[in-house]
């Protein structure tokens, strides 16, 4: 079941604001391709697998979040690093399969992306995402929004966050 910070999400949001669009893009330590070469010389995996474990978690409740906005025609996005594992859950490749639900991928430097520190600072920086909505082509309800008609997905989540916006 839900704990009840998620229930407060769930009601507060989904329920009494009905966003068009929901965002989501969780932290993305536990699902880094990294976190196994971690694990492995880590002192304490336990510890490493119960970050995993809440990790995956979240990102069952995100799902299920997702799905709320789907079974109510409303969009979602998306947003996790291209390579994270958290593409290969069952649930999240479920999504996936979902018609109208699309995945598409990119590199963050086409938005602007660029090194925050360092002799590369200013320089654009490839970060492989994946972006996964049911706002595309063809896909989602008849009626898109017009934010949603543009194929910059950074831009979209820069756009719509001041008026529905959930990192959750």
């Amino acid at each position: 079941g839900l704990v009840g910070s998620e229930m407060c999400i769930r009601d507060r949001l989904l329920d009494a604001q009905a966003p068009t669009l929901l965002v989501g893009f969780p932290m993305c330590t536990a699902f880094s391709t990294w976190q196994a070469l971690n694990e492995a010389k880590s002192s304490n995996p336990e510890e490493m697998r119960r970050a995993r474990i809440r990790a995956n978690k979240h990102i069952e409740f995100m799902i299920s979040l997702y799905e709320e906005q789907l079974a109510a025609g409303r969009y979602f996005l998306h947003e996790h690093q291209r390579y994270a594992t958290s593409w290969q859950l069952r649930r999240m490749k479920h999504l996936m399969d979902t018609p109208g639900v699309e995945l598409a991928h990119g590199d963050q430097c086409q938005y602007g992306a660029e090194v925050v520190f360092g002799k590369y600072k200013g320089d654009p920086i490839k970060k492989a995402t994946g972006f996964l909505s049911n706002g595309s082509r063809g896909g989602g309800p008849t009626r898109r929004p017009a934010y949603l008609r543009t194929c910059a997905c950074v831009r979209v989540r820069a756009r719509v966050c001041t008026r529905v916006f959930v990192n959750v």
